[in-house]
Order: C-alpha cells, then sequence, then structure tokens
C-alpha cells in the first residue's frame, strides 16, 4: 500500500494529526463492532477494511502497541439455561475486552472471538429434528436474549432443561426462527 492509498484509507487530511485520526477510527470501529456484535455474519467484510486501516496506519509509520491474547471458555452445555448464560458470558466479556484493544489487527481478534462463540451456541442449537420446512430466514433478524431466556426458563419450570426434550414441543415461531438462524451461521 503506498503513502497516498493509506491517506485515502484513513480519510486523512493535511490538517489532521495521524495518532488522532487512528485513534478515532479505532473508536469508531470499536462502537460500530459493539452495536452490530450479533451481526456475525457481516464480520468478514468487516475484518477485511479493519486490516485494510491497520495496513494503512503502518504505512504511514504509526506504530501500535502490543495486544493480549484472547481467551474465552467454552460453552458449558449441562442445561439449556446453562449454555444460554454460559454463551452470554463469553459474549460479554468479549465485549469488555473492547477498552484494552489498541489496533485494528486487535478488533480482528475480538470479532473472530465472538464469532468463535457464535459458532459454539449454534451447535448448541444443531437440532436434527428441527429440519421440517423453514422460513425465509432474515440473517439479520436476532431475537432479544431476554425473550430467549424467557423462553428458557419457562421450559425449566416444565422440567425441560436438555435440547433433546424439545423434540415433540411446539417451538415458538421467534425462537424457532432463532435457531434457523444460527443453523445457518453453521454452514457459513
Amino acid at each position: 500500500m503506498t503513502k497516498s492509498e493509506a491517506v485515502i484509507h484513513l480519510s486523512l487530511t493535511n490538517d489532521d494529526d495521524l495518532d488522532d485520526c487512528i485513534e478515532m477510527a479505532l473508536f469508531k470501529a470499536k462502537q460500530d463492532l459493539i452495536q452490530k456484535a450479533d451481526h456475525v455474519f457481516l464480520f468478514p467484510s468487516k475484518e477485511k477494511r479493519l486490516a485494510l486501516l491497520q495496513e494503512a496506519s503502518i504505512t504511514l509509520g504509526y506504530s501500535f502497541s502490543e495486544e493480549n491474547e484472547i481467551d474465552i471458555s467454552p460453552i458449558a452445555t449441562e442445561t439449556i439455561e446453562t449454555a444460554f448464560h454460559s454463551f452470554q458470558r463469553n459474549r460479554a466479556l468479549l465485549l469488555g475486552q473492547l477498552n484494552h484493544v489498541k489496533s485494528f489487527s486487535g478488533l480482528i481478534k475480538i470479532q473472530q472471538s465472538i464469532a468463535s462463540n457464535y459458532r459454539q451456541w449454534a451447535m448448541f442449537w444443531d437440532l436434527q429434528f428441527l429440519d421440517d420446512a423453514k422460513e425465509e430466514v432474515k440473517r439479520t433478524s436476532i431475537i432479544d436474549s431476554m425473550r430467549f431466556l424467557q423462553w428458557i426458563l419457562e421450559l425449566k419450570t416444565k422440567g425441560i432443561e436438555q435440547t433433546h426434550l424439545l423434540k415433540d414441543l411446539t417451538i415458538p415461531d421467534d425462537v424457532k426462527h432463532e435457531i434457523y438462524r444460527l443453523n445457518i451461521l453453521l454452514k457459513k
């Protein structure tokens, strides 16, 4: 990448300070990830953009600090409720680590970890018996997590805490849509 290309990628003008410009671009990218953390289907295109911003910054002589490693625990799958809380805890921990990210490559690592957490969650919901006629699934239509938890807690009051016990139940449409959306994620 040339310096003139780097200037264009960072939207740097003659009046801008490189450090301020990079800091602002990093801040905007973090905000975007926070707002769209559940839109994992968009991550590959965002990753390309973040990689370009990283390269542009380095091309212009900016030096990023070393990033910390990102570790997440595998989703606990003893019960449906445990899996839900484990998934949400990992998600919250990853988003919380954004405060410590110092580079665009660090943001890519966070995105990849969020996507990995989602894949684990999707694997938990890979229910073979739900392969009936699937409705049109909007990949960006995500169920509210509290609505999902409400359904899980309703199941728990009925003594249903394992996914294999869902086979003969009628699953609410919004929950079924989310399960189908997660299954699409697994196939990507």
